[in-house]
């Protein structure tokens, strides 16, 4: 097998994300202090993550969501439906263990 042919088994499948090249505003104040702003405007983001996934579920429960390689080395994926559903079962264990706002809960 050719290295290109061995090189492209192993990338994961995933299309590449469009980025924005940098655009920054530096500036040097007193002291040493160096800040560094986005000149590009703030956008209206979600919520939270948990409000990602349900969005994203809601619009394309089928599309792959998170993969791994599996011990054979191929690749095992659940979807944003599937995750979401996994979520919102973890959610109503918690809140059957009587689990809200008041109840810290650190997951490691």
């Amino acid at each position: 097998m050719s290295e290109a042919a061995t090189q492209a088994d192993t990338l994961p499948p995933f299309k590449p994300l469009p980025q924005k090249p940098p655009k920054v505003t530096v500036e040097h104040l007193d002291g040493g202090v160096v800040t560094i702003a986005s000149d590009y405007p703030l956008e209206d983001v979600p919520r939270s993550v948990a409000h990602m996934l349900e969005d994203a579920a809601a619009e394309y429960p089928s599309r792959n969501f998170i993969g791994e390689r599996d011990i054979s080395g191929a690749w095992q994926f659940i979807t944003y439906g599937e995750a979401a559903a996994r979520s919102d079962a973890v959610a109503s264990a918690f809140v059957a263990r009587g689990m809200g706002p008041d109840t810290p809960l650190m997951v490691l």
